[in-house]
């Protein structure tokens, strides 16, 4: 990937999900636009999907890696907490194969275990699931540890409601 490619992936890379009014916000994209709708077998719900190919994935995580790289975070700590799916696994490759070192924090983390692990493992960034969005915005107004970049799960499955 060139310089000008990883800067055009970059400004993609980069919509803000404003949890506050600064920049340092990031979300991570839907590369994945050929959804599928089908019914789950095991609760009856109508559940979106999309397929995803061995290449994508090791594109994806080299895409996200190469991101993650030309805002500065080659050999930072960057934190990972959510619930296990494909976004999750995702920025967790993507950290430990170049980027930097990965501080994975459990879900089942009480809220003040997680900022004080935030505090004391020096994370730069920190990508995170839905779930703990309300903390993340806390973390963020009260400046507690170093993140400078909160990044953003988006849901590859979606429950559709009729």
């Amino acid at each position: 990937m060139t310089k000008q490619e990883a800067k055009a992936f970059i400004e993609a890379f980069v919509r803000l999900r404003n949890l506050a009014t600064d920049d340092m916000s990031l979300q991570v994209p839907n590369l994945y636009p050929a959804w599928k709708l089908e019914v789950d077998y095991k609760t009856g719900d109508r559940v979106l999907y999309n397929d995803i190919l061995y290449k994508d994935y090791i594109d994806n995580i080299n895409a996200l890696g190469t991101a993650l790289i030309s805002v500065g975070l080659k050999g930072q700590r960057i934190g990972v907490i959510g619930e296990n799916k494909y976004e999750w696994q995702e920025a967790y490759l993507s950290i430990v194969c170049g980027v930097g070192v990965v501080v994975p924090l459990d879900k089942a983390l009480p809220e003040n275990e997680i900022y004080s692990l935030i505090e004391r493992s020096g994370i730069e960034a920190i990508f995170y699931s839905e779930k703990f969005e309300p903390i993340m915005k806390k973390i963020k107004e009260e400046k507690i540890g170093n993140i400078k970049y909160f990044i953003f799960f988006l849901a590859k499955l979606l429950k559709v409601n009729y």
